[in-house]
């Protein structure tokens, strides 16, 4: 994973879902990469990164956008009705949940010592603003 911040959007998987979102026009991508989260033995790094930016779209369609949010998911999201309902909510909810304890992007960001705490902050702040 190309990553340069611990940002949610600051790495190439997060950046890759958005562009592929942004392409497919799908909101059922959303839905689809937060539910690969919670029932996965140990999540890759890869999925997790991509999650997470769904996690964020779902916030943002909630009315409670990162200010770090792309301007282009800004966009996609007042041209597009991403269902905002608790159901999806819950999915993101529960996805940030698993990423922050057990997965490898966790284990990556413990690896990176100080930058941990910052990432785990991130994480923090966004399952605030979906709950």
């Amino acid at each position: 994973m190309g990553c340069w911040g611990h940002q949610v959007f600051e790495n190439d998987d997060a950046q890759d879902w958005v562009t592929q979102l942004l392409e497919d026009g799908d909101s059922e991508s959303t839905r689809r990469v937060l539910e690969k989260i919670p029932v996965a033995a140990y999540p890759d790094a890869s999925d997790c990164a991509m999650a997470l930016a769904a996690a964020e779209v779902v916030a943002a369609a909630r009315q409670r956008p990162s200010t770090r949010l792309p301007e282009e998911v800004h966009e996609w999201l007042r041209d597009h009705r991403l269902p905002a309902n608790e159901f999806l909510a819950t999915l993101a909810r529960n996805a940030v949940g698993s990423i922050k304890t057990h997965s490898e992007l966790r284990d990556l960001w413990w690896d990176a010592g100080d930058d941990f705490r910052k990432w785990n902050d991130v994480l923090d702040d966004l399952s605030e603003r979906l709950s």
